[in-house]
């Protein structure tokens, strides 16, 4: 059972990785295409968003450890992920 278990998590996470590295790239297109930016100024906007999206789950796990606790934490982001 744990097979089955360990491996539609692990599943889950290979898509969603290239989900996220899939758009990443088109992202570069789509900025430097529609809106015309040049492609140093799209890359740099996406690393920044990529250095963002890396860091701000350690930003949440501190605040959530260190203010909020663990329970509230979760029910927090699971009321703001339904809002949003």
């Amino acid at each position: 059972m744990c097979r089955k278990r360990c491996g539609i998590s692990a599943g889950t996470e290979v898509l969603g990785r290239s989900a996220y590295f899939g758009i990443e790239a088109n992202l570069v297109n789509y900025l430097t295409g529609r809106l015309g930016q040049s492609t140093v100024m799209a890359a740099k906007n996406v690393n920044t968003g990529y250095g963002i999206a890396t860091l701000l789950p350690l930003v949440g796990a501190l605040v959530a450890d260190s203010y909020i606790g663990r329970f509230r934490s979760i029910i927090i982001a699971s009321l703001l992920y339904i809002l949003m």
